[in-house]
């Protein structure tokens, strides 16, 4: 396949093929009588295997090593994998810890405000100041 068919298949820009075979990741498995690249299915696969990485939130150089491991005929491959495997789940919870903690105080500063269905005169705002809005100024 020629790299539009191979971007256009995995889901991914042509770009982002170029850009993975600068870093070495796959390659072209040949090219045509014209100069274009052709990728066979190792090369889709592998772009399957960085796509679906990279949406797990795995790191370029996180991603560059499981490449390496899934390649890899090392019998510490899938220990090395796990590892890494395990700190995207570790980074993950201080992710949703983080998330939480913003949802948490992004709910406090909604509940700060006095209007039951929106702000207006007589709803304890001063000179029209929005309780809400202060409270994000100030940092919750």
């Amino acid at each position: 396949m020629t790299i539009g068919d191979v971007a256009k298949s995995v889901g991914i820009s042509v770009q982002a093929v170029r850009f993975y075979e600068k870093r070495g990741l796959i390659k072209p498995g040949g090219r045509t009588a014209s100069g274009y690249r052709i990728y066979d299915d190792e090369a889709i696969g592998l772009l399957k295997f960085i796509k679906n990485a990279r949406i797990f939130g795995f790191s370029l150089n996180e991603t560059a090593a499981l490449v390496r491991l899934l390649k890899s005929s090392h019998e510490n491959s899938c220990s090395d994998a796990k590892a890494l495997i395990r700190e995207r789940l570790r980074k993950y919870q201080e992710e949703m810890a983080q998330l939480n903690s913003r949802y948490t105080e992004l709910s406090s500063v909604v509940e700060s405000c006095p209007a039951k269905k929106g702000c207006g005169k007589g709803m304890g705002h001063d000179k029209g100041a929005c309780k809400m809005l202060h409270k994000l100024y100030k940092g919750g």
